[in-house]
């Protein structure tokens, strides 16, 4: 009887956890700075990218992580001039790491000049498509 109880208990745990369901946040892996056909730029966390058009979030990763309520901004390829990506990169090391100076300035760079991209799109679906391949 207790084998049965246990069981039980267990699958009904199991069941919860696994089908039920979060609130966590989609992760956002790029900052990103999108510059219009007519000249004007939105800078802020790249949220989805769909087939012809990207969402962005007008605001910082910790306002995102927040949740502070700006609304999402999306733009269809036809209108996109150009795309500045960067990747938002996690921890660089446990808390207590120490570098030195000249070591972290290298890291810094590398880190720096590998995660930057920028992306012509000019109203193209072929360059929009390009971009798209390269982010996922």
């Amino acid at each position: 009887m207790k084998r049965i109880l246990m069981i039980g208990i267990l699958s009904a745990w199991l069941n919860c956890t696994l089908w039920g369901q979060t609130d966590e946040q989609e992760p956002v892996h790029y900052r990103i700075k999108l510059y219009t056909m007519n000249g004007n730029f939105i800078d802020g966390m790249l949220l989805n990218v769909a087939d012809s058009s990207v969402s962005i979030y007008p605001g910082t990763h910790l306002q995102w992580k927040k949740r502070q309520p700006f609304s999402t901004a999306v733009f269809e390829y036809q209108h996109i001039r150009e795309v500045r990506l960067k990747r938002k990169t996690g921890d660089t090391g446990p808390v207590g790491t120490v570098v030195p100076i000249s070591e972290g300035i290298k890291i810094g760079i590398v880190t720096t000049a590998s995660y930057k991209k920028k992306y012509l799109i000019n109203g193209s679906k072929d360059c929009f498509d390009q971009f798209i391949s390269d982010i996922r």
